[in-house]
């Protein structure tokens, strides 16, 4: 059967790798990149492993390697098999059981093939079409997008949306396949369906999850309290639990990265079931009829994330909060049943009656339980104020009384009162004053709530936020040595060149950033130029900064090529296993007979201004993938020959991105700026202080900036 399936689908295998390799035009070892790509093993030499349909398709491949180049086809390979594996899998179930039913009733393996021949058909027209159609999505989101937001930034904000079924693992140890199998396609379908009426767009499924996004967070929030309720509503299915994040992603290769995607995951972890969690920074971006449907779901302490303030829809809230007919029936009954007497005195909390004096004159069981009094040792004997602390008694005169005199009311205030036994119980006293008709004051009441608990919380509390304080500026402080390393002190003197360089953190200068520059000689008239950009702030940022610069300075002494020693970046930060990417500018400078040549790489960086006489300004170089991203880069090594007078200005992108307002600082600007200077650190000097003065002396992001400048000739 195999055998004929092979014959129907591919062919017959009837050529080795060096005979497909003449046969297509393609080499062999980009044959054995592509075929890696899309995850097969390496065939073994000389083995028969290729068809016809095979060379027919590299040789079409060859015509996209010349005008593409293979980097990009593998990367678009690579992409294109992991989504086509799933989805053949997909389709294999189903054609397995027609292959089956055909096989019992007596056909031949070829005319099963031949009925899975017709079926290819079938599917690959559908699979054209959806693929057109998908594609078209796709490119009218891209293209009707803003150029000026897709140039500033590779990230933009959405709504991250992740659901799960509550109780799956249990659930799967206690069905059978087929049902098992039919839950979880329910579970998908009803997602699909309704994600897509409401305006968002599935990502990707994980058997008993699913992961959406919206570009609009409103909408985001429907879609998420829509499922919740969809969910809840399914007869076949459990409840889910839904938790969604708001803030900037990066979208790449079909699927979404960053620290939003990150707390989504993990809010939906600690949402009840059948509640929806969103996280503080969607709240804010909520609309107001939104955000009234949110209740505070208190601090928690999210893994990899930290303490984080979050927001709950609960499931009542979701269905309009109604109790249902037996839960009214219920509470009417608890109501006959219970007795006023036994209500009042076994309250779950403390309830006393005292005299405008003070005086106590009834007292509830609960408070004798706490206190460990005798009911005869209260009433008609001590007054309130006598069962407190000394300190608490001279509260109670100072802000308790005159509060109960003054407004008839205290609320909340938190008071120490000393039991029999001489122990003390945190409390929070609320007290009202009444008065009879002609206004004089009659009797006081008191409620008192044991507030052990709470008092050992806001202990804690304030202990964890001195820890966290103490921590935060031990981490600064190491945080700041380390970027006071990766930060040279001074620049090397480079002979018969003018160099300079400046940064400054975002802020106040407080944050430790993750822009960096490092200039070094690696061997005689032979000098390395490298400035870059961290993705984020912070100690991580600083870690990942220090991998960055010592990489780079390994890799220069081994490999000449910029884009080479980039390329060794990218695999050093893919390794790391840090979510953090980065952007790098690579420059190599070396003299020949007393004139500069430079080789320029860029991977994602903002290109360097050069700047020569009677010219503009110009962006020098080619732009490349960035780095910690992606296992296939495109980086392009740019050669230049540096004339007398020649300056080049290498920047990270807090310079062009300062805010004022709604305006950037901008690339006019820094033209502007590096013009007409004679020396690099006039260049520095000019640039830092045109962008601080734009940003009213206030960065929001870190600034760095390195200037080379050829001297002229002096005169004889």
């Amino acid at each position: 059967m195999v055998a004929a399936l092979r014959r129907v689908l591919i062919g017959e295998e009837e050529l080795d790798e060096s005979e497909l390799s003449l046969a297509s035009g393609v080499a062999p070892t980009t044959i054995r990149r592509l075929w890696r790509a899309m995850g097969f093993p390496d065939a073994e030499p000389e083995s028969r492993t290729f068809t016809r349909a095979d060379v027919i398709a590299l040789r079409d491949v060859a015509a996209v390697l010349a005008s593409r180049g293979e980097k990009a086809v593998i990367e678009d390979a690579r992409v294109l098999s992991s989504l086509l594996a799933r989805a053949a899998d997909v389709i294999a179930r189903s054609l397995t059981g027609e292959i089956e039913n055909y096989g019992q009733g007596g056909g031949e393996d070829a005319d099963a093939a031949s009925v899975v021949q017709v079926r290819l058909l079938e599917i690959s027209a559908l699979l054209d079409y959806l693929f057109r159609r998908q594609l078209l999505t796709e490119l009218t989101r891209q293209v009707i997008a803003s150029p000026e937001t897709a140039m500033r930034s590779a990230t933009q904000p959405a709504a991250v949306i992740f659901a799960d079924l509550v109780g799956f693992t249990s659930l799967s140890g206690q069905l059978e396949d087929d049902e098992l199998a039919a839950l979880v396609t329910r579970f998908q379908s009803v997602a699909f369906d309704l994600v897509a009426t409401g305006g968002g767009r599935v990502v990707k499924t994980l058997g008993d999850g699913v992961m959406v996004v919206c570009e609009n967070v409103d909408v985001g929030f429907s879609v998420a309290t829509a499922l919740a309720n969809s969910y809840a509503d399914e007869e076949l299915l459990p409840d889910a639990r839904v938790g969604m994040a708001y803030g900037p992603v990066l979208a790449a290769q079909g699927d979404f990265f960053g620290p939003t995607v990150n707390l989504a995951s993990r809010l939906v972890g600690v949402a009840p079931p059948g509640a929806v969690v969103v996280s503080d920074e969607a709240r804010l971006a909520l609309g107001a009829e939104a955000q009234r449907r949110l209740a505070q779901f208190g601090p928690r302490r999210l893994k990899g994330i930290g303490w984080t303030t979050s927001w709950v829809v609960e499931p009542s809230e979701l269905d309009g909060g109604e109790m249902t007919e037996a839960a009214l029936d219920g509470f009417y009954a608890a109501l006959l049943d219970d007795d006023a007497e036994e209500l009042y005195e076994r309250a779950p909390c403390g309830y006393l009656s005292t005299t405008p004096d003070g005086t106590i004159i009834k007292v509830n069981q609960t408070f004798l339980t706490w206190t460990r009094y005798q009911r005869s040792e209260l009433v008609g004997r001590r007054r309130f104020a006598d069962l407190l602390t000394g300190g608490g008694r001279i509260y109670h005169e100072t802000h308790y009384a005159p509060m109960l005199q003054g407004h008839g009311t205290v609320r909340e205030m938190a008071l120490d009162i000393v039991g029999a036994d001489r122990r003390r119980l945190p409390a929070l006293v609320n007290a009202v004053l009444e008065r009879d008709a002609a206004g004089a004051p009659i009797v006081v009441r008191v409620a008192v709530f044991d507030a052990t608990e709470r008092r050992e919380y806001e202990r804690e509390l304030l202990r964890s936020k001195e820890r966290a304080e103490e921590s935060d500026k031990h981490s600064r402080l190491l945080a700041r040595t380390l970027q006071q390393s990766l930060i040279p002190p001074a620049l090397p003197p480079i002979p018969d060149l003018d160099i300079a360089a400046a940064y400054r953190p975002a802020g106040s200068g407080d944050e430790v950033g993750g822009d960096f520059y490092d200039v070094f000689e690696v061997g005689d008239g032979d000098w390395v130029i490298v400035i870059g950009d961290v993705c984020g702030k912070g100690v991580e940022a600083a870690v990942v900064t220090a991998l960055a610069r010592y990489t780079v300075r390994a890799a220069a002494a081994r490999l000449a090529s910029p884009s080479e020693i980039l390329e060794t970046l990218n695999v050093a930060l893919l390794r790391h296993g840090s979510d953090r990417f980065c952007t790098v500018a690579l420059a190599r400078l070396s003299t020949r007979n007393g004139t500069w040549g430079l080789t320029l790489s860029s991977g994602g960086h903002p290109l360097p201004l050069l700047t020569r006489a009677g010219a503009r300004p110009a962006s020098l170089g080619v732009h490349g993938t960035l780095l910690g991203m992606f296992d296939a880069l495109v980086l392009h090594d740019h050669e230049l020959a540096l004339r007398p007078g020649d300056q080049l200005v290498f920047f990270t992108d807090g310079v062009t991105e300062g805010r004022r307002g709604r305006d950037f600082y901008g690339d006019e600007r820094l033209h502007v700026a590096v013009a007409g200077h004679a020396s690099a650190g006039a260049v520095v000097d000019r640039v830092l202080h045109d962008v601080l003065q734009f940003q009213e002396g206030a960065p929001a992001d870190d600034i760095a900036i390195v200037v080379i400048h050829v001297p002229l000739p002096r005169a004889s």
